[in-house]
């Protein structure tokens, strides 16, 4: 079929927007608001898909508007980079909600500010890599980036092949794509204006010349002004939202120092407001209750709360992935180290199923007692949940200390840990292994050996595990043992695993022209042995 001309597709979005603006019913107005959406996003994306959006959501029912916001808010950052899209973006942001269940707007705007926030990122990136090569990305250091492009525009009025001006008001920059002539004209009348960092404009084309080395550095300084410029304006976001006293702030205030952890800038003001999140040390586990597969959904109150503790929850874990993020750089100061494994360590004392409580177990208010249940039972099965619920939180502490003494490179202090946790843990099996790691590293083989040897009893180790444990036999010079722990290997693959390697194998004697070995390897015999041992059938 030929195309059909651009001229037809106006007439025909014309006497649609016509119809759309009459129509009072309103499932008609937003079938047609649907199509007219979908013609102008593929014919006229650049001069009527956003406005007509701006129009559908202003004259839309309340209940309609959601779905519109969705929409312009996804619209927005798929566009390419300006100063004004990314403000729009943000006040769109803070509009996102669902329709039928207003008290989970923020579940619906966090994922949408990650959204931005990557979006953004790369766009800017975009557009700064597109304006190096046929303009300049000018720093202004005095002159406010608004009125600076006011005036340039202002002396290019009537020339047809003037130069293009965007505007980045919270990096104050501005961005000039034009020809050489005109970047050295713009370079001349900012220098006029006072602006010392005119000096410092490029010309386009020179990006061609620069080696890979050089472009490579190029993009580095580019992606990181791109990231200092939205880290500049999250923080903008983030003041208006505090000073609103929105439910947003805290969030943008996390991206903004996610941003700066990355950049290394303001690490102390960054590493304060994350303590201010925190708290000096976690909050005491709540009593755990076993839950119901009918229970998960759970409407009104009770599950708006536990949607907020979620997300309260989501925010302290960032939180503390950046504190640890501080405390594990080189240039960490002894003080925040000590601050972030005094924290862990009361995550660990306040997860002993042996802590003092400040209330007594009780069920959940929306709980239900089995059917048929005498009481004790119940308060018995509570019992267990709760225990078992203290357990695995100490567990993810203790792991989250063991990572984070690795990343400090504290063997004395982690040995110590280790043996401690393994005296005490009712699970010793993870403790136990990882101490045989690090052992071995500390030339402590024997000692590491046993260890392993007492995790393998209990069915433990896995196909890596054994490999370790046949280098630690053959450094010892326990040659026996070193092929039993070889053959292990072998056997703790699945049998498919096995009979798939030996088929590649014997394939090598079906192929003509291909040299082929005088003897097997030893692996392909170590795989016969432990086919023949794990297998009923082998053949």
């Amino acid at each position: 079929a030929h195309e059909v001309p651009l001229d037809i597709w106006k007439k025909i979005a014309s006497e649609l927007r016509a119809r759309w603006t009459k129509t009072e019913d309103r499932n008609d107005r937003d079938s047609l608001g649907t199509t007219l959406s979908t013609i102008y996003g593929s014919r006229f994306y650049d001069t009527e898909a956003l406005p007509f959006l701006r129009e559908r959501i202003a004259t839309a029912p309340a209940d309609l508007k959601p779905g519109y916001y969705d929409l312009l808010f996804t619209d927005l950052l798929a566009r390419p980079w300006t100063d004004e899209l990314e403000q729009e973006a943000f006040q769109t942001l803070r509009l996102l909600s669902r329709a039928n269940e207003p008290d989970s707007t923020l579940s619906v705007q966090l994922p949408a500010l990650h959204r931005l926030t990557d979006n953004m990122l790369g766009r800017r990136q975009e557009f700064d890599e597109k304006v190096i090569g046929s303009g300049a990305v000018i720093k202004l250091a005095k002159l406010d980036p608004v009125q600076a492009a006011n005036t340039l525009k202002n002396l290019y009025l009537n020339d047809p092949r003037a130069p293009k001006f965007v505007v980045d008001v919270v990096g104050k920059r501005l961005l000039v794509q034009g020809s050489a002539d005109h970047l050295a004209q713009v370079k001349s009348l900012l220098t006029q204006l006072g602006e010392e960092s005119a000096d410092k404009i490029g010309v386009p084309g020179e990006v061609n010349k620069l080696t890979r080395t050089e472009l490579a550095t190029k993009r580095a300084e580019m992606k990181k002004a791109s990231r200092v410029a939205f880290a500049s304006r999250l923080t903008a976001e983030a003041d208006k939202e505090e000073t609103a006293k929105g439910q947003l702030a805290a969030w943008l205030r996390m991206e903004q120092m996610w941003l700066d952890v990355q950049l290394d800038q303001n690490l102390d003001k960054v590493e304060e407001r994350c303590w201010a999140i925190l708290g000096e040390v976690p909050p005491k586990p709540d009593a755990v209750e076993e839950v119901d597969d009918e229970d998960v959904e759970e409407p009104g109150v009770a599950g708006a709360e536990r949607m907020k503790e979620a997300i309260d929850g989501l925010l302290k874990q960032r939180a503390f992935t950046t504190v640890m993020n501080l405390a594990a750089r080189r240039k960490a100061a002894p003080a925040t180290i000590d601050r972030v494994l005094k924290y862990i360590d009361a995550g660990i004392a306040q997860s002993s199923p042996h802590a003092p409580r400040e209330e007594p177990l009780k069920p959940r208010a929306d709980s239900k007692p089995e059917a048929g249940a005498p009481n004790d039972a119940n308060t018995d099965k509570a019992r267990h949940a709760e225990r078992d619920g203290y357990f695995e939180t100490r567990a993810a502490w203790r792991a989250t200390k063991f990572q984070m003494l690795v990343a400090l490179d504290r063997p004395d202090d982690l040995e110590r840990e280790l043996r401690t946790w393994i005296r005490e843990d009712q699970s010793t099996s993870p403790w136990r292994q990882s101490l045989a790691r690090l052992l071995a590293e500390r030339g402590k083989i024997e000692e590491a050996i046993q260890l392993f040897e007492s995790a393998e009893k209990d069915k433990l180790l896995t196909t890596g595990d054994y490999r370790m444990l046949s280098d630690w036999y053959l450094v010892t010079n326990r040659r026996s043992d070193h092929e039993r722990a070889k053959l292990e290997v072998f056997k703790e693959l699945p049998e498919g695993n096995l009979g798939n390697s030996l088929y590649g194998v014997r394939n090598r004697w079906l192929q003509h022209g291909v040299t082929l070995p005088s003897e097997l390897d030893e692996n392909t015999l170590l795989t016969f042995r432990a086919l023949f041992a794990k297998s009923a059938s082998p053949e």
